[in-house]
Order: C-alpha cells, then structure tokens, then sequence
C-alpha cells in the first residue's frame, strides 16, 4: 500500500470510478428489463444503480442522462399503468425534458377524478331514482289498497242492499197475498 496521500487519493478515485461504471452497467441491464417486462420493480434497480453510480462519482454524466431518462421512462410507465401519483412523485419537476410526461400524467389525473366524480353523481342519481321509485310503488300500493277496500265496501253495501230489497220484495209479495187472501176471504163471506 502507497503512503503517498496524492497516490491513496488517485487511487481512491479510480476505485470510484470503476465501482461506479460497474453501477452505471449494471443500472443499464435493469433498464433494458425494465422497459422489456414493465417491472416497477426493474424500474427502481435502475433508478438505484444510475444514483448510486453518481455517488460513487458525481462527474459520471452517462450515469446523470440516463437517470434523467429512466426517470423519465418510469414515469411514462407508470402513465401507461394507470399509476398516476407514482408517475409524478418518479418524474423530475425541474427537468424540462419530463414536462410532457407530467403534463399528460396531469390531464390523466383530472380525466380519472371527473370520471369519479361523474361516477359518485350518477350512484346518487340511481339511489335517488331507487328511493323515488320504492316511495312511488309504495304509495300507489297504499292507493291501490285504499280503492280495493273501498270497492270491496261498495260491493260489501250493495250486497246488503241487494238483500234488502229482496227480503222487502219477499214482504212486499207476502204482503200481497196476504191482501187477496183476506180479500177472497171478505168477498166469501156472505
């Protein structure tokens, strides 16, 4: 081992650089699976690999641009996947080259929370047109039974009637032959 402090240092550097380039290799094969598969998981080695590569050497600028472009992809991915809030918290707000993917994953967010809102309205709309619909079966279920009732009363009274009159006309007719009887008994009589 060196006691030169400037040789430890270089040293120290082309470790770096090495361990970094291996990082930055190895982000990359994460990457190419990534974008083959659509792992999320894939996904975040690359992410890993490519900052770990930066800070194992900071002037590593492959490592820099293809952070910026996996970040980039993984937030298109997520776009894709319906991952709208992963989508944003992956892509860099301050990169200008990310600007489209958080716009469409914006507009996407706006879609999915109209279509939620038009899909709580149109669940209280059912509920209301259900609520409407079981108060108006059950109000003409009142009505039907309140004119069943009272048509049965009618029919009940005219029963009733009915009845009368006949045991009327029955009296009526007796009456009748009572009145001739007793006629035909007084024409009989000398």
């Amino acid at each position: 081992m060196s006691h030169c402090p400037i040789c430890q240092r270089e040293l120290t550097e082309a470790d770096a650089q090495i361990a970094s380039r291996t990082h930055c290799d190895q982000a990359q094969a994460s990457l190419w699976k990534a974008q083959t598969n659509g792992s999320y998981a894939d996904y975040n080695r690359a992410v890993f690999g490519f900052d770990e590569a930066l800070k194992l050497n900071d002037r590593n600028e492959t490592a820099r641009e293809e952070l910026r472009k996996t970040k980039k992809r993984y937030a298109e991915m997520a776009l894709h996947k319906g991952d709208l809030e992963l989508g944003l918290a992956v892509a860099n707000p301050i990169d200008p080259d990310h600007a489209s993917v958080i716009a469409m994953l914006r507009v996407a967010q706006h879609e999915r929370d109209t279509r939620s809102k038009l899909l709580e309205m149109a669940k209280r709309g059912a509920l209301a047109a259900t609520v409407v619909f079981v108060v108006g079966v059950s109000v003409a279920m009142v009505l039907i039974n309140a004119q069943k009732e009272s048509a049965m009363a009618r029919e009940h009274q005219a029963l009733i009637t009915t009845e009368q009159a006949r045991d009327e006309a029955l009296r009526a007719r007796q009456a009748e032959q009572l009145a001739r009887q007793q006629l035909a008994e007084a024409l009989a009589k000398p």
